[in-house]
């Protein structure tokens, strides 16, 4: 890690929330071939205090909050819609809700859509590429695949029987409409990849890498805590709880081997929305935020067979932290800005250069 510079610290931050903010994410979001290069210039964030916030990172201000909505329970999960920028939903214990941007109010105090299907509290929500379904996983171990078009929503799939125990993050495959991954606080097999039309499991990945095995595992087991695509659908990250990142070929089914991160418990990951598509950023509760510059999988591949033990990624900027973090999102806006919430009210924002 010492070859990892340390980032600028000319951080600035967003504050309105009076509590630890939980959760981020970066929007709006389009798959159109005429918005792939604007930046995402809004920030979404889910508090302990029971709102959610958008903040508008050209101003640094928030430009909506949502509260008095989710029943006195912490926003653990919010997500951007594709495609449509007047959609953000946001998951409060066993709902999700659903918010209609156009309201010229900034204060929403009631949601346009309740979606009612999980059974237990929610850790993440994610929408598709195409702006239809969303996946809610929860504490109960299970997967639930909504149809977001309508008022309440329609259970398309209940994906169950994949984990054995909390189900803490689920991804939609940009390889093919009809598969999720999901990772699990289990020790081994924790990455489960569905096909959701058909309700089976295709694959399970493991995330307890036994030639890497440290002393970090004694009092950190490898659960997945997050997991996140790259931007070309190729590699799926795993932040894994003994504070390895575990990279993996869903598509080829293969396992692409750990990414020695971190001292302490990887949080969250999540491929960079800027710079080049092998940029992958990392937080763990040993207080750093790092971002990597992945090999290609050719390149890795060619000289793995020669005989070579190369890197799977090197650091190249390493950011230090007061708190630990919670979870990251990032942005093209500029060079580049990188979102950390952390157990503060405070989100902290660090631009690249």
């Amino acid at each position: 890690m010492a070859d990892g510079r340390e980032a600028p610290p000319q951080a600035f931050c967003l504050r309105g929330h009076k509590a630890p903010v939980l959760c981020l994410a970066a929007g709006p979001l389009s798959t159109k071939n005429k918005d792939k290069d604007k930046p995402r210039d809004l920030i979404l964030s889910g508090s302990d205090d029971c709102t959610a916030r958008l903040w508008d990172l050209r101003t640094r201000k928030p430009s909506r909050c949502m509260l008095g909505c989710f029943e006195k329970c912490p926003v653990t999960s919010v997500s951007f819609t594709p495609n449509d920028p007047n959609q953000v939903f946001a998951a409060a214990g066993t709902f999700v809700y659903g918010f209609d941007l156009r309201k010229e109010s900034i204060l929403l105090m009631k949601a346009e859509k309740k979606l009612a299907f999980n059974k237990d509290d929610i850790n993440q929500i994610h929408v598709n590429n195409r702006g239809k379904l969303l996946c809610a996983c929860d504490d109960s171990g299970d997967v639930q695949v909504i149809d977001i078009r309508g008022a309440e929503g329609k259970l398309v799939k209940s994906l169950s029987g994949g984990h054995k125990n909390i189900c803490l993050s689920a991804q939609f495959c940009p390889h093919n409409a009809w598969e999720v991954v999901s990772g699990s606080a289990e020790m081994g097999e924790a990455i489960v990849h569905w096909d959701f039309n058909r309700g089976r499991v295709i694959e399970r990945f493991p995330n307890n890498f036994v030639d890497q095995k440290n002393k970090n595992q004694l009092v950190n087991p490898p659960f997945c805590n997050s997991l996140s695509y790259s931007r070309d659908g190729k590699t799926l990250a795993a932040a894994l709880g003994d504070g390895l990142i575990g990279l993996y070929n869903v598509k080829e089914k293969t396992i692409l081997g750990p990414l020695d991160a971190h001292s302490a418990g990887a949080c969250a990951v999540e491929f960079a929305n800027f710079g080049p598509p092998s940029g992958l950023l990392s937080a763990s509760s040993d207080k750093t935020v790092v971002l990597w510059e992945l090999m290609d999988q050719g390149e890795y591949k060619a000289r793995f067979k020669k005989g070579e033990k190369p890197k799977l990624g090197l650091p190249v900027v390493r950011i230090g932290l007061e708190e630990k973090p919670n979870w990251i999102a990032s942005t093209s806006l500029g060079s580049g800005i990188v979102c950390i919430a952390d157990c503060s009210e405070t989100i902290k924002c660090y631009p690249f250069r």
